[in-house]
């Protein structure tokens, strides 16, 4: 009971779970070389078949480096493909690393941090994880969409889209649709509220009550010095 993951609802423990599983995806469609898949005719009548991702191009079993990796001159809109995947990669570590931490570690070794901005981002409050993982999941489909923009000449013509394409597609998905469950899921720890004090009832005295009650009390008093004065009487006539 000492972790936020045991206050969590269904609903955001199923999100977050989601979330660490679709890192898988994303690392395949990161590294794979299969995400556009070309079949080119030559003019003697063979066929050639090559595919390419962010970091290779295959052609047949042989596969070789892309040449952004080897600094050679390449079109600029890719190598923003490749900087865009690679930044929403290093922003869905770090998201699920303070995920990992905010909802699994002990929330004593939480107040024990040093750091006060990081013991804010840690804190249960915080939707910080869920934020970078939409963010990530954002970075990555603006990369996608323009690779599909600046392939869609070709792949209308001899060339469709791979399985590659297919799971950084689905890597892009999961952090963005889970990002956003998480934040309207987001449940903190039911802490108990304080004891409220029971509340005091003062009665307050109506200034006409007590006009009203004059006369009484004056013809009480009167009274009272009547039997006075009787009993002084009856005493001095013994």
């Amino acid at each position: 009971m000492d972790r936020n993951w045991s206050h969590r609802s269904t609903i955001y423990k199923f999100c977050l779970v989601l979330l660490i599983i679709g890192i898988g995806p994303f690392l395949l469609g990161f590294s794979a070389p299969d995400w556009l898949f070309l079949r080119l005719y030559a003019k003697n009548g063979t066929v050639q078949e090559r595919s390419f991702g962010l970091w290779e191009w295959c052609e047949g079993n042989t596969c070789h480096r892309n040449p952004s990796v080897g600094n050679e001159v390449v079109e600029d809109w890719f190598i923003v493909v490749v900087i865009l995947q690679t930044v929403s990669l290093l922003v869905y570590i770090v998201s699920l690393s303070m995920a990992a931490l905010q909802n699994f570690a002990r929330i004593r070794w939480i107040r024990t941090l040093r750091v006060l901005k990081l013991r804010e981002l840690l804190h249960r409050d915080s939707e910080t994880p869920e934020d970078l993982g939409f963010v990530s999941g954002f970075l990555s489909f603006a990369g996608i969409l323009l690779f599909t923009t600046m392939t869609a000449d070709i792949v209308s013509q001899h060339a469709y889209y791979s399985w590659g394409f297919a799971m950084a597609f689905a890597g892009a998905s999961i952090p963005v649709i889970t990002g956003l469950l998480m934040c309207k899921a987001h449940t903190v720890a039911h802490i108990p509220p304080p004891p409220q004090a029971e509340p005091t009832v003062v009665h307050m005295l109506n200034p006409m009550d007590n006009q009203d009650r004059r006369p009484e009390a004056a013809m009480d008093r009167r009274r009272l010095d009547r039997q006075r004065n009787r009993r002084t009487d009856r005493h001095l006539q013994s």
